[in-house]
Parts: C-alpha cells; structure tokens; sequence
C-alpha cells in the first residue's frame, strides 16, 4: 500500500503552536543508578500526590530514559527523562492551556528535582 506525501506530512505534522513545552536540566552528583532510582521513586510519588488532577498516566523506561504520558483536565501532556552521569534531562509537552503556567510549573520541578537529587 502506497502512502502519499500528504498523508505522511499529516500523520507526522505536529503544530509548535498547540504544545507549550518545558526543556530542563538539573546537575547531579550522584551515581547514575542512585539518580535513576530516586527519579523512578518521585514518578510513583507524583503519581499518587496529583491522582486527582492527572489521568491515564503512562510510562515507559529503556535503560535510563523514560517516555510519559499523562491527562490533565485541560489536555494530553508527555515527554522524556533522561538520567545521566551528571544531570537528569526532562522535555515536557504541555498542553497550549497550560502555557500560561509554563514558568510556576518550570519553577516547581526544578525547586523539587534539585531537593531530590541532592
């Protein structure tokens, strides 16, 4: 079955203006495996602690990277995490509407992700 330009573009287009999205980087002086299990311990906090505001929630390791997924009552949100040798990488997609809370949100995981790998 041949698929034409079109429908690719379509399957694959993903418009920047319908994301608000999140890129941070939080240094560590651990060892790579005592971050992993320290960031794999927060999910599963996080999972309990916004049971109420978040649904469907998914995720998905390989080695040291994880890919989520998640509903808010204003949208789909998913990203990546990856724990390094020195640092733990989070890119989040939020939904547009939670673009106004962009810079709260930023702050709150950075303040929580600095707490948790010191």
């Amino acid at each position: 079955m041949d698929i034409a330009p079109w429908q690719l573009w379509c399957c694959c287009y993903r418009r920047d203006d319908e994301m608000a999205c999140l890129n941070i980087s939080v240094q560590h002086q651990l060892l790579q495996a005592d971050a992993l299990r320290r960031v794999q311990m927060l999910l599963r906090e996080v999972q309990k602690e916004f049971a109420g505001k978040i649904s469907n929630l998914s995720e998905s390791w390989s080695e040291n990277r994880c890919r989520f997924s998640f509903t808010t009552p204003v949208g789909q949100a998913s990203g990546t995490i990856t724990v390094g040798a020195v640092s733990v990488d989070l890119v989040v997609n939020l939904p547009l509407l939670a673009g106004p809370f962009k810079g709260k949100i930023e702050a709150a995981i950075r303040q929580r992700a600095k707490a948790l790998l010191t």
